[in-house]
C-alpha cells in the first residue's frame, strides 16, 4: 500500500525509535499510521471558514471541551495515584488508566485541530468513545473519589462536543 516499508526493529526511523522507548506499543503505533495515511484526503472541509482558514464555532467549543476534559482527567488521575483503594482496588486501577488515556487523547485532538488536520474527524470520533467509557468508570468510582464525579461531567462534555465536532466535518 505505502512505497515504504516499517519494521519494530528499523532503529534508523525516529519515529520507530521514540515509540519504542516510550509505553506505547507498536500495534499502538500501527493503529495511529494507518488512520493518519489512510484518511488523508485533499478534499475541502465545510467545518472551516475557506477565507481564513480559523477554526468555527464548533471546533472552538470541541477544542475548549478537550482541553478542560485533558485537565480534570490528568488531575483526576493524579490524585487518585498512591490512594487506597481498599476494595475497590480494580475499579480505582481502570479509573485512573483511563484518566490517563483520556487525557492524552483529548490532548492530542487539541493538537490535531489546532493545526487543521485532515484526521480530525477520525480522532473525535475516537475520542468521543474514550470519553464515554472514562465517564461511565468516572460516575462507577465517584463515591470513592471526589473529582470522579467532575471528571465524569467533564467526559460527558466532551464526548458531546466530540460527536458534534465529527459528525459536522462529515
Amino acid at each position: 500500500m505505502f512505497p515504504w516499508r516499517v519494521s519494530p526493529h528499523d532503529s534508523s526511523n525516529f519515529f520507530v525509535s521514540a515509540f519504542r522507548e516510550s509505553r506505547a506499543s507498536w500495534s499502538t503505533f500501527c493503529v495511529l499510521w494507518t488512520i493518519l495515511f489512510t484518511s488523508w484526503d485533499h478534499r475541502t472541509r465545510s467545518v472551516m471558514h475557506h477565507h481564513d482558514q480559523t477554526p468555527n464555532p464548533h471546533m472552538q467549543h470541541c477544542l475548549q471541551a478537550c482541553a478542560a476534559c485533558a485537565q480534570i482527567c490528568d488531575r483526576c488521575a493524579d490524585d487518585m495515584i498512591g490512594m487506597e483503594g481498599g476494595s475497590h482496588k480494580e475499579l480505582q486501577d481502570l479509573c485512573i488508566r483511563l484518566c490517563i488515556d483520556c487525557a492524552d487523547l483529548c490532548a492530542l485532538s487539541t493538537r490535531w485541530m489546532s493545526r487543521l488536520s485532515p484526521s480530525t474527524e477520525l480522532l473525535c470520533r475516537a475520542c468521543a468513545e474514550l470519553c464515554d467509557r472514562c465517564a461511565s468508570v468516572c460516575e462507577q468510582h465517584s463515591p470513592h473519589h471526589p473529582l470522579c464525579g467532575d471528571c465524569a461531567v467533564e467526559c460527558r462534555r466532551c464526548a458531546a462536543a466530540c460527536r458534534d465536532m465529527a459528525a459536522a466535518m462529515a
